[in-house]
């Protein structure tokens, strides 16, 4: 990590649409109840379309990642998290914020499980666990501020979802130039001691 501090601006930034998801589940029955004034039902077929998101990405990702790479897969989720979250705020209706939900379930899963496949392909399996449990760490700490920050404030500011697309946008651009420490390339993981320069092709 000494090596290569983009690894680590790259990874905390793909963990930004799960820790965004986390604070949205404090913030969406509040959204539903308030903002679209809609009842338990459409509060119960959110997380219903959010896990068949879910589900789709599992069937989804092979076949996607192989056509076009685990980089462009990221950042493609990535900003199709973000134009859900953005969508969910501009336009407050629930059908927009149920089809949104296929989205960002989809979406998420995508994302979480294309950052996991290259952590294990870029860091050697002797550094594995102490990466992980680095990486566990943080976001936890994120996570435990996050939703502390919110539930002193949403009495004041309402299920506002702005800050959860900032956090999205932020997280798509730090990807973005963080990228050339990635290496697509099944031959090209880190497993020298000496460090390299990796670039993606």
């Amino acid at each position: 990590m000494k090596e290569r501090p983009l690894l680590i601006v790259f990874f905390l930034a793909t963990l930004i649409p799960f820790l965004t998801v986390m604070i949205t589940n404090y913030l969406f029955p509040i959204y539903v109840a308030k903002t679209l004034e809609a009842g338990p039902s459409v509060y119960a077929m959110y997380e219903v379309i959010y896990v068949i998101g879910a589900v789709l990405a599992g069937i989804t990702i092979q076949r996607l990642t192989s056509l076009i790479g685990y980089l462009p897969m990221l950042l493609g989720m990535m900003a199709l998290f973000w134009l859900s979250i953005v969508s969910i705020s501009l336009i407050q209706t629930v059908l927009i914020f149920l089809g949104m939900q296929m989205v960002m379930g989809w979406g998420n899963a995508e994302i979480r499980i294309n950052r996991n496949t290259l952590l294990m392909e870029i860091v050697p399996n002797r550094l594995i666990g102490r990466i992980n449990s680095f990486y566990a760490a943080v976001e936890k700490a994120f996570r435990v501020t996050l939703i502390a920050l919110f539930s002193t404030t949403v009495q004041q500011t309402g299920a506002s979802l702005s800050f959860q697309s900032f956090l999205a946008l932020f997280a798509i651009f730090a990807v973005w130039g963080a990228r050339s420490i990635i290496q697509l390339s099944k031959d090209a993981a880190i497993h020298e001691p000496v460090a390299k320069k990796l670039v993606v092709k």
